[in-house]
């Protein structure tokens, strides 16, 4: 978990896997307020590659929208203009990930999403990106996944339950062995 702490004392939580401390107090913008002259204003909001400007979003946390571009494509471009964090949005109900992106990320579903990307539209809007939940909103965490197998099975007239055992399956942390698998860790 990952909380994005507004500079209004409003505490957003969501998912996070690279806040490992603290990101902050930095000035929080939307990606289109940060885009370079020469992008399109749905690319920006997005933070599609080569969208955003080094010169506008270094040192900054940018809000980008869910969708379209790969989320961890999202946070490479963050970094890749300097960046400090990034607070990924999802405008309508979808699923928050887990993902390692590139610069501190915490992804916030509805309606805290929406919230915090108001809020940076906000000439002076800051932000500090902490670990953990430090919000007073519980957790909805961990959940079946919604595309998993919840059973009955339909296929056999619904006497079979399925799957055999279930628990969390998306954003699971694990490692991988050998450590030398590939250089993955």
């Amino acid at each position: 978990a990952g909380t994005v702490v507004l500079g209004n004392g409003k505490k957003y939580a969501g998912i996070s896997t690279t806040v490992f401390g603290k990101v902050g107090r930095a000035r929080l913008v939307t990606a289109r307020s940060v885009k370079r002259a020469s992008a399109a204003g749905g690319d920006a909001d997005v933070c599609a590659p080569d969208s955003l400007s080094h010169a506008k979003a270094a040192g900054k946390i940018v809000v980008c929208d869910r969708g379209v571009v790969d989320r961890v494509d999202k946070s490479a471009e963050v970094k890749r203009v300097g960046g400090k964090g990034m607070v990924l949005v999802n405008l309508t109900e979808n699923s928050t990930d887990g993902d390692t992106h590139a610069v501190p990320t915490v992804h916030l579903n509805v309606p805290f999403g929406p919230a915090v990307k108001k809020y940076a539209k906000k000439s002076h809007a800051t932000a500090t990106l902490k670990k953990g939940n430090l919000s007073s909103t519980p957790s909805r965490y961990p959940q079946i996944s919604g595309f998993s197998s919840r059973g009955p099975s339909v296929g056999n007239g619904g006497d079979l339950l399925k799957p055999d055992i279930a628990a969390p399956g998306v954003s699971v942390l694990a490692a991988v062995a050998p450590p030398t698998n590939g250089n993955q860790k």
